[in-house]
């Protein structure tokens, strides 16, 4: 195929490879348009999943503050207005492709592992539309994993590792560590650390947001066992911005932003695994 004007791949370290140039991507999910400016002065290199559309505005102001867009797969095949599914605009498609501000297209969110078969096909689907950028999936239970290896370029593997008083260490190193042996180094894996406070959802359960604690050692829990790539979940949840409404968490993951962007030369060798008992 022709050379493309810009180009994201994995290489065989299954790092993230933009343009040729390996990043470690330290993204998070849901921002808004506003967010952008805000995320870029706090570390972050990526931004999303985007639950909403990704427009040429979104793109143009992602791009002006360096930052790599995951898209929702929706912005090309999808009326938002309608529900359904409509014709895909060859030339809708390479702008996106040539916008320079995408990383790759969200496909799925935590699918039974019986959907695997129509993902499969949808991430195929993009290859073609797109073969420019990789597609991410999300999964968050160890019985799905299997069914979703190759489907999209990248496994995202979620966890509400955090709720009421427990915090599930046991939990991040049994899904993310089945995710990584599943996957066997074929594809990336990545992790999704909890930043929010699981009553925004769930307003009858007394819980409480991640300390620092949860949230740096969440990041490195998943970074010591083979992930190549972090995405927070969340900046916004239902019709609130977690930055104000929880400040205390939002400084909490900016600190473990800092941390890892200036470790980030460290995080992209090839890291040897050593077994232990330990």
């Amino acid at each position: 195929r022709e050379a493309a004007p810009d180009e994201v791949t994995i290489d065989e370290q299954n790092r993230m490879l933009v343009n040729g140039r390996p990043i470690f991507p330290i993204s998070i999910y849901n921002p808004s348009l506003g967010d952008l400016d805000v995320l870029a002065r706090m570390g972050f290199n990526c931004a999303g999943p985007v639950y909403h559309r990704a427009d040429a505005d979104f793109r143009a102001e992602a791009l002006t503050h360096g930052l790599r867009l995951i898209a929702n797969w929706r912005d090309l095949v999808w009326d938002r207005k309608t529900g359904k599914e409509r014709p895909t605009d060859p030339e809708e498609v390479r702008e996106f492709s040539e916008s320079g501000a995408i990383l790759g297209y969200y496909i799925y969110d935590e699918p039974p592992p019986q959907q695997a078969a129509d993902f499969r096909r949808e991430c195929r689907r993009f290859a073609d539309l797109d073969p420019y950028h990789p597609t991410f999936g999300c999964n968050n239970y160890i019985r799905q994993y299997p069914h979703y290896t190759d489907a999209a370029d990248v496994m995202m593997v979620n966890m509400y590792c955090f709720r009421g008083e427990v915090y599930d260490m046991n939990g991040i190193l049994g899904r993310v560590g089945t995710a990584l042996e599943v996957m066997a180094d074929r594809r990336p894996v990545w992790f999704i650390p909890q930043s929010f406070n699981n009553s925004a959802y769930e307003p009858t359960e007394a819980d409480r947001e991640p300390s620092y604690n949860h949230v740096r050692g969440a990041a490195w829990m998943g970074i010591v066992l083979g992930v190549r790539g972090i995405c927070y979940y969340t900046a916004n949840i239902q019709t609130f911005p977690v930055r104000t409404a929880y400040p205390n968490l939002w400084r909490a993951v900016g600190y473990t932003v800092q941390e890892l962007r200036g470790l980030e030369e460290i995080l992209l060798w090839d890291m040897e695994k050593v077994e232990t008992s330990t």
